[in-house]
Parts: C-alpha cells; structure tokens; sequence
C-alpha cells in the first residue's frame, strides 16, 4: 500500500508541476502580449505627438507670416506718408533742430 501511496504522491506532484509550468507558460505568454499592445500604444500616441507637433508648427509659422506681412504693410504706410510730405515743413524741422544743437550767434563762450 505504501508504493501505491508513494506513487500517488508522485503522480499528483507531476500533475501539479505540469500545471505550473502551464500557467508559467500562459503568464510569459500574456506578458509577450501586454508588451507588444503597450508598444503599439506608444507608437500610437508618439504618431499623434508628432502630428500636433508640425500641426503647431505650421500654424506659429502662419501666425509669424501673418504679423511679418502686417508689419510690412504698417512700415509701407509710414513710408507713403513721409514721401508725401512737402519739403518746406521739412526744412523747418530742420532748422529748428540744428539751432538747437549749435550755439547762438555771437556767443562763443563755453559754458561755465
């Protein structure tokens, strides 16, 4: 009866063994797979990464092209309302100006 007992045990313990090597088994196999979905994740949310990123690009540089040229249009209009200006006001500006910075007839004192 021993021997049937001892085999019996044997038995049980190989069945148990090979239930855990199964279940080692489905446990590699679901860690392959988690693996390879999380990958796919990742590859999906870095695709979306970079399509925001040149999305933001195009849009700051279309910012940048829109104030660049507003920029220009604003200098054009300072330039075409300097070139309409007449040359007497001008002058004037001038002189006054110059009288300004050279010292007055007649007094070639320095300042003390």
């Amino acid at each position: 009866m021993e021997a049937k007992t001892f085999e019996s045990i044997i038995q049980v313990e190989k069945e148990i063994q090979r239930m855990l090597r199964e279940e080692q088994q489905k446990a590699r196999d679901w860690l392959v797979q988690q693996k390879q979905e999380i990958e796919a994740n990742l590859e999906s949310a870095l695709a979306d990464v970079q399509t925001g990123a040149r999305r933001a690009e195009a849009e700051a540089k279309a910012a940048a092209e829109r104030e660049a040229a507003e920029a220009v249009r604003t200098v054009r209009r300072r330039i075409d309302g300097l070139e309409s200006l007449e040359d007497a006001p001008l002058q004037q500006i001038i002189r006054q100006a110059i009288r300004g910075i050279l010292p007055e007839a007649g007094d070639d004192r320095p300042d003390v």
